[in-house]
């Protein structure tokens, strides 16, 4: 710069200027501010890459044991802090034991036993956002560990993540247990959104609970909004993942900033007063007393609607029925499962039932033992230990397998998917005839593309008794599935719509004309025989929308119906879509192993001017599925459009919603 070496400042323009150039060749987009450039240009600065430097366990107990410890006077508080520490303490080496392990050798294909287990330091805090009382722990685990070679190496942190919701219900069960035993109450189950309730402390008021959850009560408007607009946009619900990704957006669009310190004795004292102006609700030692009085509300319930539920000793309690109720509830809600989840819901159910006892630790291993052994078929292949010392880890597997990676299913989940490869290929009475369907067709005003011909035409006239169909969203599933629906109506028979909520089946019903509900409640009402319970005929097409999403079990139960009453089943869905909990990867079993009919033109993306906008379709193909032959490169016509922008978690969900505001409100989209 004017033939002289530039000073500090000039360095420090010169730093931004280049950085932020830098910054929007790589993100595509200007830094959001200037403590983002700056930690963009920090990392850039940095030799090599930077490993992660650790990990962030946040641990809060329910809200009713957070209510209880701001409101319950001095010595309810200690006691519920300690149980806390001993909660947090188990539940950490529950990690160590299970999930601590690191790698050596290319690629980290050996692993390696860890001495002296993890390095962490544990941060208190009192409060939320929003002030309410949330006592919570995070434990900032360290990177690094010691393995048993002697060497300094990082954490293996799959298995972290892997037993994310193992050790978080090691964690509920241990506090809520400790509570319980230091204060002398009791647990009682709590309804919330979702499949599962929440265990709280009973005898604490809910309106409590509720007044003190203020940053829930934020978030949900918010995530309502986000899951109706989803659904409208998309036509179905959104799945199990989709949720948390819309809770997580909602999270951060209604998050307040950090609010300045304050002293515990502070917060407590407003928090006695503003709980304690709620009627009903006790403060000080009466609060502790009044949850006392209700410690047996649970056991009292139970033993009215199911008296052998709720035991007081683990002799009441058979290990074998235990792990066939586990392995129960996984096959409802997933394909295929491992220890870790067996863990997880070992530990879900044995609280149900010990309510705010203990649970016996060699109990939790029987079930363990016997859901894996008993109830369990392994599909991953046995890695054969080593006679070598040296090559065996300490529990004896070998350096060079991966532990906890061994995936189990059963014979029910097997049953299942025969029996739904078998009506797949058994041959029916079709529902209708080619005459039926171009009889509708002729009564249409819309145009179709070869695809949605073929597919209304095959789900109403195939004489197969299972079909399925896939597709991407915009191929216009259900523009062809209403040709499909009308063609059956036109030769007589009546359409059932099944979906996996509730959501999307008022969303389907509306579609077709059709009654339509949730595959859950049409399979349960019949097998209660409830009087309300929808009858198929000979000659009626039952249509399981978003089929991808069903577990295989309920899959094969709705064909299983149909087949009874002489109806037959088409199933749609998107085989390449994220998947809920509950899938079981039966309609990707049928697609690969019977074929489907397909729908591959896409119709929802558009110019400026109204054309199909063939470019944007053919690379959401291609993002779908590698082409067969030729490089595989799905971006080009995203970077080149400008379309990929780059950040950290909190700005890009920032954007997204920025732009989601822009975007003018539109109908159903669905084609």
């Amino acid at each position: 710069m004017n033939h002289k070496d530039p000073d500090t400042d000039a360095r420090r323009r010169i730093r931004t200027k280049e950085g932020a150039q830098y910054f929007r060749e790589l993100n595509g987009r200007n830094p959001a501010d200037k403590e983002e450039l700056g930690r963009f240009i920090t990392a850039q600065n940095k030799p090599g890459s930077q490993a992660v430097a650790g990990y962030d366990l946040v641990f809060a107990p329910a809200k009713s044991v957070s209510v209880l410890w701001a409101i319950g006077g001095d010595d309810a508080r200690r006691e519920i802090e300690a149980a806390q520490h001993i909660a947090i303490d188990e539940t950490m080496r529950f990690l160590e034991k299970e999930a601590t392990y690191t790698r050596r050798g290319r690629n980290g294909v050996r692993q390696e036993d860890v001495d002296g287990g993890l390095i962490y330091t544990t941060f208190r805090h009192y409060d939320s956002r929003n002030g309410d009382p949330q006592l919570h722990d995070h434990v900032v685990v360290a990177n690094k560990v010691l393995g048993a070679d002697g060497k300094w190496s990082s954490l293996d942190g799959r298995l972290l993540y892997q037993f994310n919701v193992a050790a978080s219900e090691h964690y509920n069960r241990a506090v809520m247990e400790k509570v319980c035993s230091r204060l002398g109450v009791g647990t009682i189950a709590r309804k919330v959104a979702g499949d599962r309730p929440v265990m709280e402390i009973a005898g604490i008021d809910v309106a409590a609970i509720e007044k003190a959850s203020s940053r829930r009560e934020g978030i949900k408007p918010a995530l309502d909004k986000l899951v109706e607009d989803f659904t409208d946009t998309k036509g179905y619900a959104p799945t199990t993942k989709q949720i948390i990704a819309l809770a997580q957006q909602a999270t951060l669009q209604t998050r307040p900033g950090k609010k300045s310190a304050r002293q515990l004795s502070a917060l407590v004292t407003e928090w006695t007063e503003e709980l304690g102006r709620l009627p009903g609700v006790q403060v000080g030692p009466a609060a502790v007393e009044k949850a006392r009085a209700h410690r047996h509300d649970a056991r009292d319930m139970a033993a009215k609607t199911n008296p052998d539920w709720m035991v007081t000793h683990a002799d009441e309690v058979d290990p074998e029925t235990e792990a066939a109720g586990v392995i129960g509830t996984l096959e409802r809600t997933r394909g295929v499962w491992g220890e870790h989840h067996i863990d997880a819901e070992t530990r879900r159910r044995l609280g149900s039932r010990f309510g705010e006892l203990p649970i016996p630790a060699t109990l939790i291993e029987q079930v363990k033992a016997r859901a894996i052994d008993q109830f369990s078929l392994r599909i991953t292949p046995d890695t054969p230990a080593p006679e070598i010392d040296a090559l065996r880890l300490r529990n004896g597997a070998s350096r060079y397998g991966k532990v906890h990676a061994a995936l189990y299913t059963s014979s029910g989940i097997l049953h299942s998917e025969d029996r739904l490869l078998t009506a797949a290929a058994r041959t029916v009475i079709p529902a209708a005839t080619p005459d039926a369907f171009d009889t509708a067709l002729t009564a249409q005003d819309k145009q179709f593309d070869a695809g949605q011909l073929q597919l209304a035409r095959e789900f109403a006239c195939s004489d197969r008794l299972l079909l399925v169909g896939v597709g991407p969203a915009g191929a216009g599933k259900t523009t062809a599935l209403k040709l499909a629906a009308d063609t059956v109506r036109a030769a007589g028979g009546h359409v059932i719509g099944l979906a996996p909520t509730a959501a999307a089946a008022a969303v389907m019903g509306t579609e077709l004309g059709a009654k339509a509900t949730t595959i859950d409640s049409f399979v349960l009402s019949h097998q209660t025989d409830s009087p309300r319970k929808v009858i198929p005929a000979p000659g009626d097409v039952i249509i399981i929308d978003e089929a991808g999403m069903v577990g295989t079990q309920l899959f094969a139960a709705a064909v299983t119906i149909a087949d009874q009453y002489g109806a037959v089943v088409r199933a749609l869905g998107d085989d390449q879509q994220l998947s809920a909990v509950g899938s079981g990867g039966a309609l990707r079993l049928l697609k690969n192993t019977v074929g489907a009919v397909h729908l591959e033109d896409l119709h929802r993306f558009r110019n400026p001017d109204g054309t199909a906008n063939e470019d944007e379709a053919a690379a959401t193909l291609a993002l779908r599925e590698p082409p067969a032959t030729g490089e595989d490169d799905p971006w080009t016509f995203y970077r080149t459009n400008r379309r990929v922008v780059g950040g950290n978690a909190e700005t890009m969900t920032s954007m997204v919603y920025t732009a989601w505001r822009k975007t003018p409100p539109r109908a159903n989209t669905r084609s």
